[in-house]
């Protein structure tokens, strides 16, 4: 299912960096690629981190451990918001769209499985 969202992700980050371009221009074109690739790599850092911590089943993660590099992850992409936003170099708007490229996706896939249940479940 991870990887379902992976490929939307970047199905809609490239449609959304089209169709900005297309209908907007470059500088949005911009905007709506680096809120998609900042979120892009957060959920991959994320993905990384879980994969790290809960992937070996006879070892205990350390809660500590966890949760400084939760919020290392999460600082730094604050930062990178906080840089791209204040220097301008994008428009809010369209890199508010590109950082919502993940939200999207984990909700459509989601809506896509509990469909697929739900047909399932009439089957019976």
């Amino acid at each position: 299912m991870v990887r379902r969202v992976e490929r939307l992700s970047l199905l809609l980050l490239a449609a959304g960096v089209l169709g900005g371009w297309a209908g907007f221009g470059l500088n949005e074109a911009l905007g709506v690629l680096l809120g998609g690739l900042i979120a892009i790599s957060s959920f991959q850092v994320l993905k990384w981190q879980l994969h790290k911590t809960l992937g070996n089943p006879a070892r205990t993660p350390r809660k500590g451990r966890l949760f400084f590099s939760y919020y290392l992850r999460f600082i730094v992409t604050l930062v990178l918001v906080f840089l791209v936003i204040y220097f301008g170099w994008a428009n809010p708007v369209f890199f508010l769209v590109g950082f919502s490229v993940i939200v999207i996706s984990v909700m459509a896939v989601g809506g896509f499985e509990f469909a697929g249940m739900l047909t399932k479940k009439g089957d019976n």
